[in-house]
């Protein structure tokens, strides 16, 4: 009887334990990625031309990071006007003094 346990193959799994380590290689979507609403500009139907959801989902952070760069960008470029604008200022103030 000892044997007949051995004999049991290991891929002899459960349903509900299958089923679990799909749902854990595969992230599955809340909802469905709109691509016409995220690139409002584009005048063919993205959502026809992008149909698996991998390549969706890479739009969407593909369009995240752009939006991120550019507020990044923005910012660098203000804090180094704020900081040229105080060199000035202080460069002024010691060509002048009162």
């Amino acid at each position: 009887m000892e044997n007949d346990k051995e004999n049991i193959p290991d891929s002899n799994k459960t349903p509900s334990q299958s089923e679990e380590a799909e749902a854990t290689s595969t992230p599955q979507p809340e909802d469905e990625i709109d691509l016409n609403s995220l690139f409002p500009d584009e005048e063919k139907d993205l959502n026809s031309l992008f149909p698996d959801e991998e390549s969706r989902i890479l739009l969407k952070k593909i369009n995240k990071n752009k939006k991120d760069l550019h507020n990044l960008n923005d910012r660098f470029h203000d804090e180094n006007d704020l900081q040229e604008n105080d060199e000035s200022a202080s460069r002024g103030n010691e060509s002048n003094p009162t």
